[in-house]
């Protein structure tokens, strides 16, 4: 009897934990009663995530409030070119840049500099209040271009670079007295939150830290090298048709599933598409165009086609075989050893900022993200305080809801601690 209580215990603890929210300290009260309000229109998390990129928000970079800027930052250790950073910063009415509290924001994996994603947080962030910097993200053809001296993947090396060049932009306003220490954030999106653990560790053991206020983790991969198994084991199963489709016979497909999302008429034609357009080209087909710069920048000659390029029989071949374990086995064996190791555990990293005496951090996700298996956040069990697990919405297929533009806002929102600059844009 004993033994049966206990399970029960357990099983309800466990169920408590990936309902829509677990209470928390990283995370205030109002946002988990907002939380708490969170519908998503499908439970299929490939649909959900489709769904978000039909409807996702299309901010341009015109349309931002503040100018965007390109700084440029030298990093000789580790990267054979500089890295460029978007950052949008806040302006008094003569164009002098304010002293304003900072978000720095990593984007998902294979976004490059002033992507959709970037834009949309440059524009949430400054409407807020901040300044916000954000970089390519490693897997993007930007920074595979720089030819880094780490292999592709290892994100260790990928998190210095980044934080490397946050650190100068830091310096660069903070000698001028333009940020507003206390509320000093850093956030990502899927693969780009797995760096925010890392940039976040990193930080907390330096000498001089930039100081985070917290750190907010949104649709992260759990555990790198199970993500990208994982994910090849999806394009796998979707390569038919999805292989040789072409370029418009996608983008029916694509409108297809738009058109029946907002009737709400999907039926398994519809439910295969979500599946193939969203792993199989929004993944795989990314895969290959980093792969194609990658061999270009460090003159490997390793993709075959030759003057017919991509219409060789010889590349549709390779491109058939090519999936993230195959890259690895190619290109860089002893990297998929480190992301299957600590390297790859977004909690070792945690635990190690935790150990330097940082433990801000905040966590959104989904239980059906297809990223992870359902059962590897039980793991967070002990840190279940900082974590809201929503119940449905796929890979970060909650980004179109109304929801979530105003849990950013509620999220990010300035406190009595800095100037109020709700009322700086009329």
């Amino acid at each position: 009897m004993v033994q049966r209580n206990i399970k029960i215990f357990n099983f309800l603890i466990l169920n408590l934990l990936l309902t829509s929210i677990s209470f928390s300290a990283g995370w205030s009260r109002e946002i988990l009663n907002h939380s708490d309000k969170y519908d998503h229109p499908f439970a299929n998390g490939f649909a959900a995530t489709l769904s978000s990129i039909c409807h996702k928000p299309n901010i341009k970079e015109k349309n931002i409030i503040v100018p965007i800027l390109d700084w440029k930052f030298k990093i000789d250790d580790l990267l054979k070119d500089p890295l460029t950073l978007k950052v949008a910063l806040q302006q008094d009415s003569k164009g002098n840049v304010k002293k304003a509290p900072l978000l720095f924001y990593i984007p998902g994996a294979f976004s490059n500099l002033g992507n959709g994603q970037s834009r949309r947080w440059m524009d949430e962030g400054t409407r807020l209040g901040y300044h916000v910097i954000t970089p390519p993200n490693p897997w993007g053809t930007d920074y595979v271009g720089l030819k880094p001296k780490a292999k592709l993947g290892d994100v260790e090396a990928e998190g210095k670079v980044i934080y490397n060049a946050f650190r100068q932009a830091f310096k660069k306003l903070n000698d001028k007295h333009k940020v507003d220490r206390s509320k000093i954030r850093i956030a990502g999106v899927s693969a780009g939150s797995f760096l925010t653990a890392i940039i976040s560790a990193l930080d907390a053991k330096h000498n001089d830290p930039i100081g985070f206020y917290d750190s907010t983790i949104m649709s992260a991969p759990f555990n790198f090298g199970r993500t990208l198994d994982r994910l090849d084991k999806i394009v796998l199963e979707s390569k038919e048709p999805f292989m040789g489709m072409s370029l418009v016979s996608v983008l029916i497909r694509f409108k297809r599933f738009c058109r029946a999302e907002k009737s709400g008429e999907l039926n398994d034609y519809h439910l295969e598409s979500a599946k193939g357009l969203t792993v199989y080209q929004g993944f795989h087909s990314e895969l290959i165009k980093s792969i194609k710069v990658y061999d270009k920048v460090n003159k490997l000659n390793s993709i075959p086609g030759g003057i017919l390029g991509s219409l060789s029989p010889k590349y549709k071949k390779w491109k058939r075989k090519m999936n993230f374990n195959k890259f690895f086995d190619v290109y860089a064996p002893e990297t998929k050893k480190l992301l299957l190791g600590n390297n790859g555990d977004l909690l070792y990293w945690v635990n190690q900022a935790k150990k330097s005496g940082y433990d801000n951090f905040r966590i959104l996700n989904a239980d059906d993200d297809f990223l992870n298996a359902n059962a590897a956040w039980a793991n967070y069990m002990k840190r279940s305080q900082d974590l809201i697990m929503l119940q449905d919405g796929g890979h970060y297929g909650f980004r179109h809801l109304d929801w979530f533009k105003e849990f950013i806002s509620l999220s990010f929102s300035l406190t009595s601690k800095t100037e109020n600059f709700n009322q700086l844009y009329k």
